[in-house]
């Protein structure tokens, strides 16, 4: 929506497709789990779609654009902003049936905000959500951070478990220090650095510092950050003059970048 924006603002006539059933893509569901006191993300989203609006951007909403367009449309561009690709950790057991891959979570979740909207999901979420009681988080990155205060919120009781020994990267430094300060009073426990051994219908089998240990889980919930979607820009290429992958698809990160990269491209066209 940011390139958008700013290309139709310098001139250009501007299509944009979006193959699901509503404009911001992983943003509504970002609002959901993150809440909205410190962040007005439908807002943000509102600002964009009135923009694009204003400045007389084509949208066509659940249409998937295929390389069959090309041709019809034959554009001059082409930006993709399709996301990233779910990344699953490498470990055995991860397909068991404790496992929540936190796609289907998601994928879950977006076909009620459809319908309900971010607020009105998050509201009904702490009456019920179809979670366990205990659960073990694989990762510790941003995502999984913010997946762990959602359901601490909700009544789990949480851990969160990362390979990389900095649990909270991509977060502001002082957003970081006040969720962990309240991870450290609500009792989640964090747990870094460590080695992923094997998911068992108990939990998760960890080794830290040399040492084996399970923490137990009636559901374990991998929150890892995505991988760069290039499929399909591969497919396109030299299809059209040019070509640009922007936001997670082409480097999965936080709502800053992914705007700013809007920014850069929309001007650079």
């Amino acid at each position: 929506m940011q390139t958008a924006r700013v290309a139709a603002m310098r001139g250009h006539e501007v299509m944009l497709f979006e193959k699901g059933h509503y404009l911001g893509g992983s943003l509504p569901l970002a609002a959901m789990v993150k809440g909205f006191e410190l962040e007005d993300l439908p807002g943000f989203i509102r600002f964009f779609k009135t923009q694009i609006k204003k400045q007389g951007v084509r949208v066509s909403l659940s249409r998937e654009f295929t390389p069959a367009d090309i041709d019809k449309i034959k554009p001059d561009v082409l930006v993709l902003a399709l996301g990233g690709t779910p990344a699953v950790p490498d470990v055995a057991g991860i397909n068991g049936r404790n496992v929540t891959q936190s796609a289907d979570l998601y994928r879950t979740l977006r076909f009620f905000i459809r319908f309900i909207g971010p607020k009105r999901l998050r509201a009904l979420t702490k009456i019920w959500i179809p979670i366990g009681k205990n659960v073990v988080i694989i990762g510790g990155a941003i995502q999984g951070c913010q997946l762990g205060e959602y359901l601490t919120k909700r009544g789990r009781k949480v851990t969160i478990v990362d390979t990389e020994p900095e649990l909270g990267r991509l977060m502001y430094p002082e957003r970081k220090n006040r969720l962990f300060y309240w991870f450290r009073k609500k009792g989640v426990q964090l747990i870094g650095g460590v080695k992923l051994e094997e998911i068992t219908p108990d939990g998760l089998n960890i080794i830290k510092d040399g040492n084996s240990q399970i923490l137990e889980a009636d559901q374990i919930i991998p929150a890892i950050p995505l991988a760069p979607n290039l499929d399909i820009i591969n497919k396109l290429n030299g299809k059209v003059l040019e070509i640009y992958s922007i936001g997670d698809c082409a480097s999965p990160g936080i709502i800053p970048d992914a705007t700013a990269a809007g920014w850069e491209i929309g001007n650079k066209i």
